[in-house]
């Protein structure tokens, strides 16, 4: 049986809490080697590691998580929680939903599970936990606005990963083209190799390259192309099968298009020179 844990409650040890701006932030310990059975909790949090270390397991998968380490986790997400020999202790801030939908409005998207480290983002989070201990009147305006910067660094985090993720995927798009440029390639096959979606794939190859994969695939052939018809023993229908083209008609159709010449006329020039 899985546990649902309301607001505010915790299968551990509260150190304290407190409610500030729409926020529950709890403080929570930990034991050494104390391990949590799988929970989830009704609202959307972020845990912000302050020491220990644990490993979590949530869905299909396994994160560590150490002191500085911020986890966002949305609502009902089921996850369970070991902590090594030294115990732990950690800040968990829910999120009303009220919060999540301003945060949208400003195209900062947290629906999934993650985890993010920064330097600027352990400086945020250290001062959030000296104004969480601190209990004046202004620890509320001071902890309102160290939440939206923790979130807008989060974001942008988050943004520079997908940006490394995407650019890193794109690349080996394009080094799959390049060594199979004659071979009978899809949209399909790529994105499957790179473990993207098709739709993705084309979007940010051309948004890198200014060419569709089919135009880039063409380019290539064609410049493979050029440099065989420097070969006076090769045969047209021969370079037409070794750049991957249906047919020596249909080599001889793009080659004109893409260079205003024919194969044999590009061919003619070369030996003229």
């Amino acid at each position: 049986m899985t546990l649902r844990l309301s607001s505010g409650q915790f299968p551990t040890k509260i150190v304290k809490s407190r409610k500030v701006a729409g926020f529950v932030f709890t403080e929570t310990g930990y034991r050494p080697n104390q391990r949590l059975p799988k929970h989830s909790h009704e609202r959307a949090n972020f845990i912000i590691v302050l020491s220990g270390t644990f490993t979590e397991n949530y869905g299909s998968k396994t994160r560590w998580c150490a002191p500085s380490r911020v986890i966002f986790r949305p609502p009902e997400e089921l996850h369970a929680d070991h902590f090594h020999n030294a115990g732990g202790r950690c800040l968990t801030i829910e999120v009303a939903g009220r919060w999540l939908e301003k945060l949208r409005e400003h195209s900062i998207i947290l629906n999934d599970s993650a985890d993010f480290q920064s330097g600027l983002l352990t400086t945020i989070t250290a001062r959030l936990y000296r104004e969480f201990c601190t209990r004046d009147n202004v620890s509320p305006l001071a902890i309102e606005g160290l939440m939206l910067e923790m979130i807008a660094e989060v974001s942008r985090v988050s943004n520079r990963s997908s940006e490394l993720v995407s650019t890193s995927r794109i690349e080996r798009a394009k080094k799959i083209i390049h060594e199979h440029f004659s071979d009978n390639l899809t949209l399909s096959v790529i994105a499957e190799s790179i473990g993207a979606h098709p739709v993705y794939l084309a979007r940010e190859f051309r948004k890198r390259y200014s060419y569709t994969i089919g135009e880039y695939i063409r380019h290539l052939r064609v410049q493979f192309a050029c440099r065989e018809l420097a070969n006076p023993d090769a045969t047209i229908a021969e370079i037409a099968t070794a750049s991957g083209f249906f047919d020596q008609s249909h080599f001889s159709r793009t080659f004109k298009q893409m260079t205003g010449t024919t194969p044999t006329e590009y061919r003619t020039n070369l030996r003229s020179r």
